[in-house]
């Protein structure tokens, strides 16, 4: 196995990479930002622009593995339920992965492999439905569930909200 002293970089010349491009680009809008809940996805983009680069810029020749099996039953309950119990949280691809001992790249695939969706992807649907129960059982202001289901605004829980439920928060709530 290569070490970190083992990778060097090639000199590349006016070479246009597009996914290098749309990763660098989707970092630069969390900066931005700066608003929590983002951290799950920013490490995502962060572990699959390491790759990348490793992959294409460098002297050592990385293979990505093949990954067939998913997570086992229990491994993924155990996941889904720190998920469910942490979603007030900013979560991170660290400290998901390490709950099974492995690494973000990793685990990244193997949640994907189980679940059909990215870890991000997931937390962000979960917090939509957490999001749809309060709007429906509990009189709690709008302006204050983006903040209990783990969204770093009122703007990003109607965002991804609309995106899956096909209507805004407000509207949901109105039936």
């Amino acid at each position: 196995t290569a070490t970190a002293n083992d990778v060097e970089l090639i000199p590349q010349i006016s070479k246009p990479d597009t996914l290098l491009y749309q990763l660098a680009i989707g970092l630069k809008g969390i900066v931005e930002a700066g608003g929590r809940g983002n951290r799950l996805y920013a490490e995502t983009l962060t572990h699959t622009l390491m790759v990348h680069l490793l992959q294409q810029y460098t002297t050592h020749s990385a293979t990505p593995n093949a990954y067939s099996d998913g997570l086992s039953r229990k491994k993924l309950r155990l996941v889904v339920d720190y998920i469910q119990s942490n979603l007030d949280r900013d979560l991170g691809l660290k400290e998901l992965a390490a709950l099974l001992q492995l690494s973000p790249h990793y685990f990244a695939h193997l949640f994907k492999r189980s679940t059909g969706v990215a870890p991000h992807q997931y937390v962000i649907l979960q917090r939509s439905i957490r999001a749809k129960q309060l709007l429906k059982y509990i009189e709690v202001p709008i302006s204050e569930i983006y903040y209990q289901v783990g969204f770093s605004s009122q703007a990003h829980l109607n965002r991804h909200f609309k995106k899956i439920t096909g209507v805004t928060p407000g509207k949901y709530r109105k039936g």
